[in-house]
């Protein structure tokens, strides 16, 4: 007997979303999305609040949540990866365009975007950080032992200043490609 294949269907959710393994088309809510396996999303995924899986996340175009990205394994987009607070995976982080967070944004493997990541805190890899454009974090970029951080990926070594940087309190440890630029904000205390 052969398993019924999947439909792809949309889900506008006001409420709680708690489920297994599912392919969707789109998923937009007002609520936390929990998923107990992998999520995956030929177009977008939107909450107010947070997406929590415990396998991967991946959706063709945008992955946006109001308060924070967490997955046990990796979080894949087309184009964008944000969160209001912070983005956090297992393994790795790719986004086709950028990646932004306003904690911090957290990878086990590696973070990857084709244009930018950015992070209010900081930015942290297990293994390397690369952007094809630039690189911000308002205190620390952290890669692993023996990785490297490379930004301007995209860039002629000439354009890096005004597009290939790397913001930050303190120049990374391994900075391999890109300008650094001291990130001179002084941060907010209470």
């Amino acid at each position: 007997m052969q398993p019924t294949p999947r439909r792809s269907i949309t889900i506008n959710s006001k409420g709680n979303l708690k489920m297994k393994n599912y392919k969707f088309k789109e998923i937009n809510s007002n609520e936390d999305i929990i998923i107990d396996g992998n999520l995956i999303v030929e177009e977008s995924i939107i909450t107010t609040k947070s997406i929590q899986v415990k396998g991967s996340i991946k959706a063709g175009e945008f992955i946006k949540a109001g308060e924070f990205i967490k997955a046990g394994r990796y979080i894949k987009a087309g184009r964008y990866i944000e969160a209001g607070w912070y983005i956090k995976a297992g393994w790795s982080i790719k986004a086709g365009r950028y990646i932004k967070a306003g904690w911090y944004i957290e990878a086990g493997g590696y973070i990857e975007a084709g244009w930018s990541i950015k992070a209010g805190g900081s930015i942290k890899a297990g293994w390397s950080i690369k952007a094809g454009r630039y690189i911000k974090a308002g205190r620390y970029i952290k890669a692993g032992n023996d990785y490297g951080i490379y930004a301007g990926l995209n860039y002629k070594i000439s354009e890096w200043k005004e597009f290939g940087f790397v913001t930050t309190k303190e120049k990374p440890k391994n900075l391999m490609t890109g300008y650094w630029k001291r990130n001179s904000k002084k941060q907010k205390t209470k």
